[in-house]
């Protein structure tokens, strides 16, 4: 849809502005750098922040036309395209050389561990939501299916988050024993079972509904309760214990 000027934000109407500048050109006022120092990283779009971390323009385009065209990927989908991006795919990009694309992956990397920071402190388990939302930054945009064990113990405190597998695309080959050898490392007293679909699609799968019964049936035998299931999957996740599956 045509967008008019009266229908965009403060903040877009100031890319559109200034698109065809660089940023030296800029009013310093209304430089990214600036405005980020004075009110804040939240104050920028998405298209000032990129152009930050891309830094210098072409002579052809601006950083700020360079992070728009970034941005522009698969019909607007550049978010998704950054979260999954290689080098290389990064360098096909027009204006995009090694530099700019390290840059890039950097920030991208950063934001990811900085997010882990959260599940690094997070303790008691309260709803299955509080370990999705951590989770989903992590997993969202995998490209392979990866499995994994929250460990809790008896407070239902995390232990830890182990992968037990990367890459099977079928669910039901994962073998109990690996999965309670990592709880029982953890001593942990109930464990919640964690993969991901890359497709994006949360909702569980008969093989998956199949494995968690495998993995319930075991746990009764360890004395160690598989407590939930979740599927995560792009921006949403299913629990098999709110869903009273489990």
């Amino acid at each position: 849809m045509l967008q008019t000027s009266e229908s965009l934000t403060g903040n877009e109407k100031s890319d559109l502005l200034y698109s065809n500048l660089t940023i030296k050109d800029m009013p310093i006022e209304d430089r990214p750098r600036e405005r980020l120092i004075k009110y804040g990283a939240k104050s920028l779009t998405t298209v000032e922040l990129l152009a930050i971390i891309i830094g210098t323009g072409t002579k052809q385009e601006s950083a700020i036309q360079i992070a728009q065209r970034l941005l522009n990927v698969n019909n607007g989908e550049g978010l998704e395209f950054l979260a999954t991006a290689s080098s290389t795919h990064l360098m096909k990009i027009p204006g995009i050389k090694k530099a700019k694309a390290t840059n890039i992956l950097a920030a991208i990397e950063l934001g990811r561990r900085t997010k882990a920071v959260d599940f690094n402190k997070l303790n008691e388990i309260n709803s299955p939501k509080s370990l999705a939302d951590v989770l989903m930054h992590e997993l969202e945009f995998e490209t392979k299916e990866v499995f994994q064990i929250a460990s809790l113990d008896v407070k239902k405190r995390l232990l830890a988050i182990d992968v037990i597998t990367s890459g099977v695309l079928d669910c039901t080959v994962i073998h109990p024993r690996e999965v309670f050898a990592q709880a029982v490392n953890r001593n942990a007293h109930t464990i919640i079972l964690i993969h991901n679909h890359p497709s994006g699609n949360s909702e569980p799968s008969i093989e998956d509904k199949k494995t968690t019964k495998r993995m319930v049936e075991a746990g009764k035998i360890m004395g160690i309760q598989v407590i939930d299931h979740l599927v995560i999957g792009r921006n949403q996740y299913f629990s098999f214990l709110e869903n009273n599956i489990i």
